[in-house]
């Protein structure tokens, strides 16, 4: 249910299954399904950008299966930590660990798993531009998904195949993917890949002028896409996660009272009583210290949400507003304007880029600003450069000043 609830973009939910997963898997003392369970919750983390907590819930992972040798978890484990060590930057790791588990799942003969992880691998690729790399690992992996049957891995793939593609300017066989991609996931529930592909196939038809086609695709994507209360749910997601881990330190103190209690229980009555008071003045210490800190977390957590949102929408009505004028003043332009004249070669999109450029804005404040990625945002200096033929964001933003646009 846990993972049928992740695809389907329920994440709260999910981490609720997950958590009471694992609870029941202590209890029984189920090694095997404690690891996949951490793993789970791991990747769950992963997905929703709390690495910290993903890094600690694989490890735990790791640590179980070293210890019950139990070598297909490790695999896993391994793979999972890979997708976190991506997104933190710590590419040797990274890499390490994917081939680790790649040559496991090799061994085991586990072919679904085994391409995935070349897939992690890929994609790791791809994220460091590093596309031909990408293409190759792939190109390989596609058909062999196919031949499973596994059509949600056989969709993405195809998807990769085709942004690398677009990436590279090859536009017509990145539409031919891209579209392909787009119509196998529509036998998929999965709104995640749904929102991604729209988004993809929107840049696409405004990169090669088919505006009807972007702003139709643009629209779907503007009706499924994530608002800012996502923080709030991740939120929830992190302080349910902490409950749990609360009531599982409050268990094991209880426990480890229980024991001394009886402990001295077997020596004097009176000692006894002491020792009893002692731990559990203790144990209401710690509680009350718990409780404080993760009262001042929540609290803490809440009021950044708030002013992330409050500054997301203000950052977007201002670039909004200053968006408005450069049309009002590039509509008042004629194409043969003299230095103005490239005004007329620039898609909406480049020209907000452009606008971005101008105003000393850094390509991750620009994808923020625009939601998409920092790769789409270096596509489209790329294509800026060459209409504008300057060889840099520099050179660019000085153009855009030389007509008072900004």
């Amino acid at each position: 249910m846990g993972i049928f609830s992740k695809n389907a973009g329920d994440y709260e939910q999910a981490n609720d299954y997950y958590i009471s997963a694992l609870k029941c898997f202590e209890k029984i003392k189920d090694t095997a399904l404690m690891i996949s369970a951490q793993n789970n919750i791991a990747s769950l983390f992963n997905h929703i950008k709390f690495y910290d907590r993903a890094l600690y819930y694989h490890n735990q992972a790791l640590e179980l299966c070293r210890k019950t040798d139990n070598v297909e978890g490790l695999a896993r484990g391994c793979n999972g930590l890979a997708l976190v060590q991506d997104n933190l930057g710590m590419d040797q790791q990274s890499i390490k660990n994917n081939k680790e588990a790649i040559k496991i799942f090799k061994e085991l003969g586990l072919t679904k798993e085994l391409l995935s992880t070349r897939y992690n691998l890929a994609d790791f690729y791809y994220s460091r531009k590093k596309y031909n790399e990408a293409l190759t690992i792939f190109n390989s992996v596609r058909p062999e998904f196919d031949k499973i049957n596994a059509i949600p891995e056989y969709a993405i793939t195809t998807n990769a195949i085709g942004l690398i593609h677009f990436q590279k300017e090859n536009f017509e066989k990145a539409q031919l993917f891209l579209e392909e991609a787009y119509e196998l996931q529509k036998h998929i529930e999965n709104p995640s890949m749904y929102k991604s592909m729209l988004l993809n196939l929107s840049e696409l038809y405004e990169s090669i002028g088919e505006f009807d086609k972007a702003f139709e695709t643009n629209a779907k994507y503007e009706l499924v896409k994530d608002s800012l209360l996502v923080l709030e749910k991740a939120e929830k997601i992190a302080t349910k996660e902490a409950l749990f881990r609360y009531e599982k330190m409050t268990n094991e103190l209880q426990i480890n009272a229980d024991k001394l209690a009886e402990e001295k229980k077997r020596t004097s009555s009176t000692s006894d009583i002491s020792n009893m008071l002692v731990v559990g003045l203790s144990l209401l210490l710690v509680l009350s210290i718990i409780s404080i800190y993760f009262y001042v977390r929540s609290r803490k957590k809440k009021n950044q949400s708030k002013e992330l949102n409050e500054s997301a929408q203000a950052d977007l009505a201002s670039l909004e507003h200053v968006y408005e004028e450069i049309y009002q003043k590039v509509n008042t332009m004629r194409p043969d304007q003299g230095e103005a004249s490239w005004i007329h070669l620039l898609s909406k999109r480049e020209l907000e880029v452009l606008t971005c450029l101008g105003a000393g804005v850094t390509d991750t404040q620009i994808g923020d600003k625009l939601f998409v990625s920092v790769a789409t945002v270096n596509s489209h200096c790329s294509r800026i450069y060459k209409k504008l033929d300057v060889k840099n964001r520099m050179e660019a933003a000085s153009v855009v000043r030389g007509v008072n646009l900004i």
